[in-house]
């Protein structure tokens, strides 16, 4: 049996010993084959961590059971005495019990069990972080590590000259994973051959045609500006203070092609409309967005609206937006010569968030947020004490330009969602800075946050306290036919509350002080999402767990709120937990034992169905 050609490619950097150039082709494949037990068999021997091998192998065997090689390979992996391949350090939990990471894709019905960092459980395609403006905050811009869009670049300009207000009051940090590398053998058999797979492929859906090619035709920099950089190289290491190994590429790119450079990747990257579509199915499920917005020209905007720079690690090569080199272009140098700088000593492309999320969705936002953070402190250290008096008048007068194409009424959640990564992961890494320096800074990219909790509350971070895993109930059966999953993953504290205090309905939303804080004491949360495309309906299942009972008494007492005037009062009688019916949709609202769950269905009896598939909550 032959290979498809992107396996085949795989399989041969796999056997060359290359297995970080494996990684991103078996990603991509499995975005539009997600049922292929082949590819997540050749994944196990790509991803570097022991956990996220076994739970590659798990994914291969829930889809094709008869996969005698998967098999054999998770059965020597989970033997206690030899792991295939580099174990990531073990991350001491609060409770004093060591855990390895959890991240990667595991399949329906695959329990894990223990306050660890939960895997990511997508249901069909895994997202790539620059197209979920949902959950990856800042809108991840590809995989690039950027400076935003005119929102986070005017929060840049005002927290370098002391004027930056948090959109939360407090910023906190978190545990995770130490970075592994694989070494050069990975023991693939040289003559394998997939077996046969029970599991048909689902169609690729159409992909959206690039307007441009990848490459961008940067503009060389001039001997004088190459000589600017090379300066402002050695003034970014000496601050913070990490040598100079190898030298990036660097270039400046015109503002009018950086869309089609960025439309280009979305297109390569397997973007596509149907893609799009369903994703908006989950933002409207969640209350994010209304069903008429455009998120196409979100998604667009999100790709063109980068108007300092980018950082490509995959490349290493920096991209400046401007034709000259003027302070706004040396300021942005800075952030991004430090990105380049973090990259070389501890290999961002191994963190599980670039180019595509192999995470939870929360655990890649909090990854940003310590990446972007660093960044950003370092810039604006760079700016308090390099900055000519020209550079200040630059940045100072410097006015972001418009998004590029025009959005009527954008969601509420996309100005703090953008700012996130800058505010509170600038705070995030302030934190560890005070305590110790940029040393401690480092330390934090070998053991990695694991939520967006640990970005908001430090203290946790350096308790190791990491979050609670919870299990999704196996929806599928009780759905029936015509309904299929469209995401499975964790929504984290920062988004908690967004969803109270940015939803897309104005008269629902809370304070964001109140917000902030019933979403305070997050432990742990699942969300899942199903469509019938037949009737254009679709299905939440939310769920959360707390610290302790009266953290989940709070959360569901905001979350009531949001609800009761998202569905206009239109309460209903009997059954168990708070619910509500309009607009031929219903919703439930159950607490259990430190827990909240969200039911949402069409009107009918679907919610009692799956109702019952919950009886630890009244």
């Amino acid at each position: 049996m032959s290979l498809p050609s992107e396996l085949d490619q795989a399989v041969r950097y796999l056997k060359q010993g290359v297995p970080e150039a494996a990684r991103p082709i078996l990603v991509r494949y499995l975005q539009t084959h997600p049922r292929s037990d082949v590819a997540w068999y050749l994944l196990s021997f790509a991803v570097p961590e022991h956990s996220r091998q076994v739970e590659c192998l798990q994914r291969a065997l829930s889809l094709n059971p008869g996969n005698a090689k998967a098999r054999e390979r998770a059965a020597s992996l989970m033997a206690p005495s030899s792991p295939s391949g580099p174990q990531a350090s073990p991350v001491v939990r609060a409770s004093g019990e060591a855990s390895g990471p959890a991240a990667g894709a595991a399949g329906p019905g695959t329990q894990m069990v223990g306050r660890g960092m939960s895997a990511s459980k997508r249901m069909g395609r895994q997202w790539p972080s620059w197209v979920k403006p949902t959950l990856i905050v800042g809108s991840g811009l590809l995989v690039l590590l950027a400076i935003g869009g005119a929102i986070a670049f005017a929060s840049f300009m005002a927290a370098t000259i002391g004027a930056r207000a948090d959109v939360q009051s407090t910023a906190r940090a978190g545990t995770a994973t130490a970075r592994a590398t694989l070494g050069a053998s990975v023991g693939l058999p040289p003559t394998w051959t997939p077996g046969p797979s029970n599991t048909p492929e689902p169609t690729r859906p159409p992909t959206l045609t690039p307007t441009a090619t990848l490459t961008p035709s940067p503009v060389p920099p001039s001997t004088e500006v190459l000589s600017q950089m090379s300066t402002i190289e050695a003034q970014v290491a000496d601050l913070r203070g990490l040598p100079i190994e190898s030298t990036p590429a660097a270039y400046l790119i015109s503002a009018p092609k950086v869309r089609p450079f960025l439309e280009a990747s979305f297109a390569a990257g397997g973007g596509s409309e149907a893609e799009i579509h369903d994703m908006s199915h989950v933002l409207v499920a969640l209350g994010l967005t209304k069903p008429s917005y455009d998120l196409y020209t979100n998604i667009l905007n999100g790709l063109t609206d980068s108007v300092g720079g980018f950082y490509l690690p995959w490349t290493k090569e920096i991209f400046v937006i401007g034709t000259r080199f003027s302070g706004v272009e040396r300021w942005v140098f800075s952030h991004e010569f430090d990105h380049a700088l973090v990259d070389e000593h501890y290999r961002l492309d191994q963190a599980g968030v670039y180019p595509l999320c192999e995470r939870t969705e929360d655990a890649c936002n909090a990854i940003q947020a310590l990446v972007e953070g660093d960044a950003t402190l370092l810039m604006s250290q760079w700016f308090g004490q390099y900055a000519t008096r020209s550079d200040i008048l630059d940045v100072t007068n410097y006015k972001p330009p418009q998004h590029t194409l025009p959005e009527d009424s954008p969601p509420p959640y996309t100005g703090p969602n953008a700012l996130f990564p800058y505010d509170q992961g600038t705070s995030f890494v302030d934190y560890l800075y005070n305590r110790g320096n940029w040393a401690e800074v480092n330390r934090a990219y070998q053991n990695l946050p694991a939520s967006t909790e640990q970005i908001l509350h430090p203290e946790k971070y350096i308790r190791g306290e990491a979050p609670m895993d919870v299990n999704p109930k196996d929806l599928g059966p009780v759905l029936g036919d015509g309904w299929r999953p469209l995401a499975s993953d964790t929504l984290g504290e920062w988004t908690s509350f967004l969803l109270l205090a940015y939803n897309a309905d104005n008269a629902s939303q809370i304070g964001p002080t109140q917000a902030q804080q019933a979403a305070a004491g997050w432990g742990g949360d699942n969300y899942q999402v199903y469509y019938d495309d037949a009737t254009q309906s679709t299905v939440l299942a939310a769920q959360w767990a707390w610290d302790t009972a009266s953290d989940a008494a709070e959360f569901e007492a905001a979350l009531e709120k949001v609800i009761d005037s998202r569905y206009r009062g239109g309460t209903i009688e009997g059954g168990r937990g708070k619910c509500w019916a309009a607009n031929s949709e219903e919703s439930c609202l159950l607490t259990g034992h430190n827990g909240t769950l969200w039911l949402e269905t069409p009107q009918g009896d679907l919610m009692d169905s799956l109702l019952a598939l919950y009886p630890e909550f009244n």
